[in-house]
């Protein structure tokens, strides 16, 4: 599915050829179908540093339409949330964060669940509580999962902000192993918003 090519260049830092698969034409299909593609772009404009553009679209074109992504345990306001982020707008996207975490229902796979609780431990301002919500990521998931990996990355940020340099050194070890294992380089890929920014 377009969504899931995409979002699989976008791990592997091939930010251009997920830009090719977001812009191919699916040609006529549900609308709940063509939601889904419309995510696809949408994840395409934040990771291309487009963040104008990207909340516009959102804005015009995925916010109030239907859409399979739920079903498919993945949810628009992640990608729209980075991209307030990337335009200063914190408070925004901290907002879009916490209404992805009430919408969230029961059934959400394990790494969803941990793929939003990474994306507000990037934007908690309190070291503190942003690595409690990078350890309960971690409860959710392990080393096989890419979600394993970025908490890993957040938890290094985290313990240099406090000073830990053996912690920080062996978190980012683990998602350095992890990369090389999947083959993937995520320090190629855009960066996550600071805490801080």
């Amino acid at each position: 599915m377009q969504y899931f090519l995409v979002k699989g260049y976008l791990r592997a830092g091939e930010v251009e050829a997920a830009g090719e698969v977001a812009a191919l034409d699916g040609g006529p299909q549900p609308p709940l179908f063509v939601g889904v593609a419309r995510g696809a772009r949408l994840l395409h404009l934040v990771a291309a540093g487009a963040a104008d553009e990207a909340i516009a679209f959102a804005e015009s074109q995925v916010v109030s339409e239907p859409s399979a992504l739920p079903m498919l345990g993945e949810d628009w306001r992640l990608p729209l949330a980075e991209a307030h982020a990337a335009r200063g707008d914190l408070e925004r996207a901290r907002d879009l964060l916490r209404e992805a975490v009430a919408v969230a229902p029961p059934s959400l796979y394990r790494h969803g669940r941990a793929r939003l609780l990474i994306a507000s431990a990037r934007l908690d301002e309190q070291p503190e509580s942003a690595e409690q919500l990078y350890r309960r990521a971690l409860e959710l998931v392990d080393s096989r999962f890419h979600e394993w990996a970025e908490a890993q990355l957040g938890l290094a940020e985290v313990s240099l902000e406090k000073g830990q340099l053996e912690q920080a050194r062996r978190h980012a070890r683990e998602a350095f192993h992890y990369a090389v294992r999947e083959g993937l380089a995520p320090w190629r890929c855009r960066p996550a918003p600071s805490r801080h920014a």
